[in-house]
């Protein structure tokens, strides 16, 4: 059974420089890993929305008025929100 052109190229290829190809799946995988943390945010961002209204969140700031800190809620509890922090 003769095999194509290409994957005998590409077995070769793997064969030569192993150590490349496993740092090009890790920064493959690395990107996917990334993306799909991304996709995520605006997920949470949607909940932590909803969530702010119905408990009545107020921000909190620093001492100067610029710095948004914190959110405090109707449940007595202080939220962090990494999206303000800077």
């Amino acid at each position: 059974m003769a095999s194509h052109p290409n994957v005998t190229k590409t077995i070769t290829l793997i064969c030569q420089n192993p150590f490349g190809i496993l740092i090009a799946l890790g920064l493959a995988l690395a990107i996917i890993k990334l993306f799909s943390l991304y996709a995520s945010v605006d997920v949470d961002d949607g909940r932590w929305q909803q969530f702010k209204a119905e408990h009545e969140c107020a921000l909190q700031t620093g001492g100067q008025g610029s710095q948004r800190l914190s959110w405090k809620c109707n449940d007595g509890k202080i939220y962090y929100s990494w999206r303000q922090q800077r």
